[in-house]
């Protein structure tokens, strides 16, 4: 027997009917008790770190609709909060404190906008920060609330993201960035960037269109993101007139500023739209499609286990078109991810 099976042919001592669903082909169906007990256990076991107690597992044999409730409460958990933690530590690549910076900064954030229930868009975009129990803090990055309520841009301008990833150039700060909220790498083929002549080559060939390969088709986006990146010193803080020990470097040691990555009296731009300061990039991204799609991604292979690098299946991008319909709420994400037909005929556990 199978998996799904017509209604007209289901055999009442095998199956139970937990959800009624559409197929490819438009015709109803229905889903086996082992099918929704096997999409418990996976969805438990990434959701709050356990498997489904019995009462959960007995509770959705018997009522149709106590799959959805009971991923519901695990959704409203601390042990949830607690799995959120250990995802976004991973995915920021940072915890704990390292010489007196919390590290955990980017995460907290990550994981009160997901408490709160807010759109998880203010990850690039908030002006807050917070402490390890979520508490509202002063941005450590920023030595003045005025600074912080005019420059502030969610975990871009933590200073666990920008002393950790700091670089010459402020290169992987710009990487990292794209990778972490879009999932892409340089180069980036949607943004057509600065022509040659608006990139400096004043120490590195950054505009060379003949070198092999070419240095210009990663750095006509990098250049004006990096650019952002040199109002925050190498420890991380909000200082446009850094001294020589925490200024910007090249990659030989020396200081370095603008002039080393943009011609002169150039603005950095990204997707043809001027960019005066880090937090105007911070918000282009989060109103970018790949960022809806990154998101997206990231939480789907979550629960899934496939690789983070893996796309959104065919099959549920359903759920990444309806991310902005959902106001992008995780916890609303979650929940689509894991009642749809493809987490729950799933096999694997």
């Amino acid at each position: 027997m199978t998996e799904a099976t017509s209604l007209s042919s289901l055999d009442n001592e095998s199956y139970f009917q937990m959800v009624a669903n559409e197929d490819l082909r438009g015709e109803t169906v229905v889903y086996s008790t082992e099918a929704y007990t096997r999409a418990l256990r996976r969805a438990s076991l990434k959701l709050v770190g356990r498997d489904p107690s019995a009462e959960e597992l007995t509770s959705i044999q018997n009522d149709k609709a106590k799959y959805s409730e009971v991923i519901q409460s695990y959704l409203d958990s601390e042990d949830f909060l607690r799995q959120m933690k250990i995802f976004f530590q991973g995915n920021f690549e940072m915890k704990g404190m390292e010489n007196g910076v919390n590290l955990d900064e980017p995460t907290n954030l990550a994981l009160h906008l997901i408490k709160s229930d807010r759109d998880f868009r203010e990850i690039l975009t908030s002006k807050d920060c917070y402490s390890n129990d979520l508490k509202p803090i002063p941005c450590s990055s920023f030595s003045s609330l005025k600074d912080q309520e005019e420059q502030a841009s969610g975990a871009l301008t933590t200073q666990a993201f920008l002393k950790k990833w700091s670089s010459p150039f402020n290169f992987r700060r710009t990487s990292k960035a794209f990778q972490l909220f879009t999932c892409g790498q340089y180069p980036d083929a949607t943004d057509r960037g600065l022509e040659p002549a608006q990139i400096s080559s004043r120490v590195k060939e950054f505009n060379c269109t003949t070198c092999a390969p070419a240095c210009y088709t990663c750095h006509r986006s990098m250049n004006s993101s990096a650019a952002l990146f040199y109002s925050y010193d190498r420890n991380g803080k909000f200082n446009r007139s850094p001294s020589s020990a925490v200024a910007t470097r090249t990659d030989t040691g020396q200081i370095s500023t603008l002039s080393d990555v943009l011609a002169d009296n150039v603005t950095p731009e990204y997707h043809g739209e001027k960019l005066e300061a880090l937090k105007d990039y911070g918000h282009q991204l989060s109103r970018s499609r790949k960022f809806r799609d990154c998101l997206t991604q990231r939480m789907v292979s979550l629960m899934l286990g496939t690789s983070p690098t893996e796309p959104v299946p065919a099959s549920m991008q359903i759920v990444r078109d309806r991310l902005s319909w959902n106001g992008f709420r995780v916890k609303n994400l979650l929940l689509e991810i894991v009642t749809h037909p493809s987490f729950i005929k799933r096999e694997e556990i």
